[in-house]
């Protein structure tokens, strides 16, 4: 008894077996109504032609973020340690900006507010003249009126 065997293609780069793909018989749920709208070449010609309505609807934001945390974790770690800091505060003075450190950083950071913030001892003399809090460190330990007046809870 003799199998009958075929034999078995060797293939190569130069002998590729064929693939014959998927083919996708249901409807598509891309939204053709927009293709003319995304086509780079389109958006090409409106450029050129000065028609740049569309493309002005969103006004882009700029600013200085070199200071900013490079990565998700570096960014937690800062707020953490920002919390941690809030926490390190009497209760009188979180109560004042509603146990928040966002609320303490928006006082901070008014330029209305520099007095107060030296009267609390967030800010040395020389800062409360004339230099805005975000240029320096704000945070100088305890206030000096929360140590006198009030025990640290």
């Amino acid at each position: 008894m003799t199998a009958h065997l075929e034999a078995m293609p060797i293939y190569s780069a130069y002998n590729v077996p064929l693939v014959e793909g998927i083919t996708f018989t249901d409807r598509s749920m891309a939204q053709q109504h927009m293709r003319d709208d995304c086509n780079i070449n389109n958006i090409i010609k409106r450029l050129t032609r000065k028609d740049v309505q569309n493309l002005q609807q969103t006004i882009g934001e700029f600013g200085d973020i070199s200071e900013a945390p490079m990565d998700y974790n570096e960014a937690v770690n800062l707020i953490n340690s920002m919390d941690e800091l809030f926490l390190e505060l009497p209760s009188h003075v979180r109560e004042r900006f509603n146990n928040n450190p966002y609320d303490l950083q928006v006082f901070l950071e008014d330029p209305n507010n520099l007095q107060e913030a030296y009267s609390m001892g967030f800010l040395q003399p020389q800062e409360a003249e004339g230099v805005s809090p975000s240029e320096g460190d704000t945070h100088k330990g305890v206030p000096k009126e929360a140590e006198s007046d009030h025990p640290a809870t």
